[in-house]
């Protein structure tokens, strides 16, 4: 059976460089368990013009790769947070359908504890 493809939850671009942050299902104690990954790519145009990514970065591309690290940083740690707690007021009010969102709260509950 083919498992499905992942698609990245949010993608931060600065400049040629990108913070892509992936939700992933972990095993844990016999458990799946929802965790967050940050992956940095660098776009670039090869030889025929068709566009590539790499996770190599020159000199140039430190800056931008910081500052798109320090925005993923911020989007997980205050912008996700704030979603989260919206849905939930969300949800006292009407039901909502399970999203990505909605499994990511345990998540933040256990880092929070």
């Amino acid at each position: 059976m083919e498992q499905p493809k992942n698609t990245p939850m949010h993608r931060i671009p600065v400049g040629g460089v990108t913070a892509v942050i992936w939700k992933n299902i972990i095993r844990v104690n016999g458990k799946q368990v929802p965790t967050l990954n940050v992956s940095l790519e660098r776009s670039y145009k090869d030889g025929q013009g068709n566009w590539k990514s790499t996770s190599s970065l020159k000199p140039n591309d430190i800056a931008k790769a910081i500052s798109a690290l320090q925005k993923a940083f911020d989007w997980l740690h205050v912008d996700l947070p704030k979603v989260i707690k919206a849905r939930k007021e969300e949800k006292k009010q009407e039901p909502v359908q399970m999203d990505a969102i909605d499994a990511l709260e345990g998540l933040f509950s256990e880092l929070e504890g």
